[in-house]
């Protein structure tokens, strides 16, 4: 399909801004209503609702938060923040922003970050407009990155802000 307005995942710009949107209301509601971390980001805990919206599903590691023994749930491998990996690691809000930023990643290139030698992730094959907000959400060192889902939010508005489709889709 030669059609400019799908993203090389397969997905629709459009489709992935409204998701990117709603997740990331749903991430800035579980950071600051719940005020917890969620812990577990993957493709198979984004359901999905009779309209076509995202949500976050899975929310039993949220509910139990900060309460949880270090390592009990270090979410899902492809998306893990890299310090959830060390010993006594428990998942935070900017492990959060991580992870999410991984999902995001998924959606629009169809594979996951890989991190460099330079302990940081090539954003060079994502669209131009969001590679700031990936490479900070994506940032190897936690306190690079968003606090928590309301900068996250606050992130990703300013980047698809003013976004033309025919500047967005990869060539």
């Amino acid at each position: 399909n030669g059609d400019k307005r799908y993203l090389s995942s397969g997905l629709r710009f459009e489709d992935f801004a409204n998701s990117a949107k709603r997740i990331a209301n749903g991430l800035e509601e579980i950071h600051t209503v719940l005020k917890r971390p969620y812990g577990d980001w993957k493709p198979d805990n984004i359901a999905i609702d009779s309209d076509g919206n995202p949500l976050i599903a899975d929310l039993g590691t949220t509910s139990i938060g900060r309460s949880i023994s270090p390592r009990d749930n270090m979410g899902f491998e492809y998306t893990r923040a890299p310090e959830v990996n060390e010993e006594g690691s428990r998942p935070s809000e900017r492990s959060d922003v991580y992870g999410c930023g991984a999902l995001f990643y998924n959606m629009i290139t169809g594979d996951y970050p890989k991190i460099n030698k330079n302990e940081k992730v090539d954003v060079e094959i994502v669209p131009k407009k969001l590679r700031r907000f990936l490479k900070k959400c994506l940032a190897h060192e936690p306190s690079e990155r968003y606090a928590d889902g309301r900068e996250l939010k606050k992130g990703l508005e300013k980047a698809l802000e003013d976004f033309s489709i025919n500047k967005f889709v990869r060539k």
